[in-house]
């Protein structure tokens, strides 16, 4: 056999190999099971209250000058801050502290922007961790649920709903002190016009 012969044989051969590999290959790969598809669908914000009326019976305080009403257990108090517009819920039997203005769940109107409120929570910490999820409250209204904490001083944690308006945010929020019944007072929060 000449040279020529043996490498027309030798190309042949590697030819048969690699189309028989590719062939098996094919086979085994189309035999084996398909590992299903995960879809990732994102559900529309649902509303938090629950489905039996918590509330039922408790007090209802309304602002008419901002245009909300928001609900708090029997027994709270509402103050009223003379400047700056904030209200308080206070729990009974609560001993203040003698600070500037005092409660346990504030409501303010800010003029800032959501984002701008996210930023400056907690903002003192070199460590804070932020939580955050949109959410829909009483009658659709869209707010973001806020939580902040930092490992620094670990019972300091700030719970806020923000809630956008047409020239800003009400921020709900329990300043930071846990309270117990925030996010159930909070979700009751809605808008009066």
């Amino acid at each position: 056999m000449n040279q020529k012969t043996v490498i027309v044989i030798l190309v042949v051969v590697i030819v048969i190999l690699i189309g028989t590999t590719a062939y098996f290959a094919t086979i085994n790969k189309a035999n084996q099971p398909v590992a299903p598809v995960q879809k990732v669908v994102q559900q529309p914000a649902q509303p938090t209250v629950p489905s039996t009326d918590e509330t039922v019976g408790w007090q209802t305080y309304q602002n008419k000058q901002y245009g909300y009403q928001i609900k708090y257990p029997q027994g709270w108090t509402v103050a009223e801050s003379d400047s700056s517009g904030i209200i308080g819920l206070r729990m009974p039997n609560k001993k203040l502290q003698g600070g500037d203005f005092e409660a346990d769940v504030f409501i303010t109107f800010e003029t800032s922007g959501i984002q701008d409120i996210i930023n400056g929570t907690g903002s003192q910490f070199s460590y804070r961790k932020v939580s955050k999820e949109d959410i829909i409250i009483g009658k659709n209204i869209p707010a973001v649920k806020l939580t902040v904490s930092t490992p620094s001083i670990p019972d300091w944690i700030s719970h806020h709903l923000l809630v956008g308006a047409v020239s800003g945010v009400f921020d709900v929020n329990d300043g930071a002190q846990n309270t117990p019944e925030f996010w159930k007072i909070a979700s009751t929060f809605e808008f009066t016009r």
